[in-house]
């Protein structure tokens, strides 16, 4: 009962998992529901946030662990993190924003900054726009086609 009154009353969905949840990253493969159980969460609890009617941000932690120097031709995010962010869109398909971060870099990760950012996007001394920017280029799927991009201050 705790679980689906904080579900029920929460503001913000925040889903922290790592580049290693969503199985296999093939794109042959079919989304089928061992598959979207594999992202870590849980069937029940997947549909749950499909069907919010509330903000999703996903943070994809232990980007570092997949760093590998020629993997990345066009953004400072590992193939493999930006597999699991895409992954990630493709069962969200509306979630807010999916961060890429490597917690164990401390507060002043960018992936930490810019959740961060999100989070605290009403006080007028944060700058989200910023805050994404430092992340590096951005990888297809962290924020929604519709959204056009970055998202603003007023969006966050």
């Amino acid at each position: 009962d705790v679980v689906n009154g904080a579900v029920r009353d929460c503001d913000v969905f925040l889903v922290v998992t790592d580049v290693y949840s969503g199985g296999k990253m093939d794109s042959d493969e079919d989304d089928d529901d061992e598959n979207l159980d594999k992202m870590g969460i849980g069937e029940d609890m997947l549909a749950r946030l499909q069907q919010a009617h509330r903000p999703v941000i996903v943070v994809v932690n232990k980007v570092d662990l997949v760093a590998d120097t020629d993997e990345s031709v066009y953004t400072n995010t590992p193939v493999k993190a930006i597999q699991t962010i895409q992954k990630w869109r493709s069962v969200l398909p509306d979630a807010f924003a999916i961060i890429p971060t490597c917690a164990a870099n401390g507060p002043d990760d960018q992936g930490v900054v810019a959740l961060r950012s999100i989070l605290l996007a009403n006080d007028p001394d944060v700058n989200v726009g910023a805050a994404i920017r430092n992340l590096g280029r951005p990888v297809a799927g962290m924020f929604p086609a519709s959204s056009g991009g970055m998202p603003t201050n007023e969006e966050a």
